[in-house]
């Protein structure tokens, strides 16, 4: 072999392998499930694990959950799993959260992504509450 064609193989393989071993940064999968969590001006943001977040129940009400201090054991493609705490007008519960089916919706520079379109609430007292939460069509919901 030419000095030349030895010296492209390599830089090639160097070039290969950098590409392949860069870490993909944390969120970015496309294969991952989003969940949409609201401010207080009921503008809209997706999440991945949160922290907290405010959970909309879809329905006549439009009751929001307030979570705090969530503590994700399973985050996946088709389910979450976490626990943490309700705040409901000066109290706040400690409860159990599942997040499943998730189903694609709009995201935003024109890349559609998966979210979770229901939830399970678990409070004390084993009080359990399941509902649709959104899934976004468009930048407003």
């Amino acid at each position: 072999m030419s000095g030349r064609l030895i010296t492209t193989c390599i830089v090639v393989s160097l070039c290969g392998a950098a590409i392949a071993s860069s870490p993909t940064p944390a969120g970015a999968s496309p294969k991952q499930a989003h969940v949409v969590c609201f401010h207080r001006n009921n503008h809209w943001h997706e999440a991945v694990r949160p922290n907290s977040c405010n959970l909309r129940k879809l329905g006549p009400q439009g009751f929001y959950y307030i979570l705090r201090n969530l503590h994700w054991s399973h985050w996946g493609r088709s389910s979450a799993n976490g626990r943490g705490r309700w705040r409901i007008s000066d109290a706040k519960l400690h409860i159990h959260i599942r997040l499943w089916r998730p189903k694609v919706g709009w995201g935003p520079h024109g890349v559609d992504k998966r979210y979770f379109s229901r939830a399970k609430i678990k409070g004390p007292h084993t009080q359990t509450d399941r509902f649709r939460i959104d899934v976004p069509k468009s930048r407003y919901l």
